[in-house]
């Protein structure tokens, strides 16, 4: 077999060891920071765009993963929720002035922030060897 093809096997076989040795000990690695989105309308998606750029600028947001998510209703507009581990942080009704919504987004943040963190200081404070850490 040629040098180059016995390095290309090796390392393919090898592949699999050395990104385990990346993750480390800890089997329940998980990504954190990530805010998703669930919206329809363009007011949605100015939303979730405002709320997203000021989310990133808080210290500590990487804890979180966030899901912004909007209910349209036939007769009454829509509603958005920010959601994070089946818990509503935030709900409120989206308004009809790009104005007062990205306001409220700014204020959407500071609300779910504050909820987030002092749900995580309750889970880590809160030990039952009956129930799971996550909620699942």
């Amino acid at each position: 077999m040629k040098p180059l093809a016995c390095l290309a096997l090796l390392t393919l076989a090898l592949s699999p060891f050395m990104a385990q040795a990346q993750v480390g000990n800890d089997p329940m690695m998980e990504y954190g920071g990530i805010v998703s989105r669930q919206v329809i309308t363009s007011f949605g998606q100015l939303f979730h765009a405002k709320f997203v750029e000021l989310w990133y600028t808080k210290e500590g947001f990487d804890k979180f993963n966030i899901l912004v998510k909007e209910r349209p209703y036939p007769r009454g507009g829509s509603e958005v929720l920010v959601i994070s581990d089946d818990v509503v942080l935030f709900r409120r009704g989206l308004p009809r002035d790009w104005r007062t919504l990205l306001n409220m987004s700014a204020e959407a943040v500071d609300i779910a922030f504050a909820k987030a963190s002092e749900l995580e200081v309750e889970r880590l404070l809160f030990r039952d060897p009956d129930l799971a850490e996550t909620g699942w």
